[in-house]
């Protein structure tokens, strides 16, 4: 059996995560990607910007019987090797936090295809688009506010 990247109008990948500082920096910047586009060409017609119905984002985590206390990841903006951090349960937490959407979690699983020193987990978020305008909104200058699209 072959898998190739999911490739469905449904859920959109969420990636480098881990290279914003907080998670609110992240999801400001996820706003800024997803909300701020007024307009995409479909096709040969061009369509408002709108949101995927998921958005699955993952991270490594730590194993959950804590054998990996110096476990690292990869990180490709030059930094090299990093400790694990929480940025995936941090930016998850966030989202229901404030309100943004609904969130599930996988269960913590053991990367045995390629780092077999560290867990990852998966999570599926369904945004909640009038909650992600006002929470953007409401941390923009009143010059820079986004178009509201429908």
């Amino acid at each position: 059996m072959k898998f190739n990247n999911t490739k469905t109008c449904a859920i959109q990948e969420i990636y480098d995560l881990r290279y914003h500082k907080t998670p609110e920096e992240a999801m400001e910047a996820f706003c800024k990607s997803e909300l701020n586009e007024p307009e995409t060409f479909v096709g040969w017609r061009l369509q408002p910007k709108t949101l995927y119905s998921f958005y699955m984002f993952s991270s490594g985590v730590p194993k959950p019987d804590g054998t990996d206390k110096n476990a690292q990841e990869y990180c490709e903006d030059g930094g090299g090797f990093k400790p694990l951090g929480n940025y995936g349960t941090d930016f998850a937490n966030f989202i229901v936090k404030n309100g943004l959407g609904v969130v599930t979690a996988s269960n913590v699983v053991v990367n045995k295809a390629f780092h077999k020193d560290h867990a990852n987990q998966v999570w599926l978020w369904s945004p909640d688009r009038e909650a992600l305008m006002k929470w953007y909104q409401s941390r923009k200058p009143a010059n820079e506010l986004v178009k509201e699209i429908a």
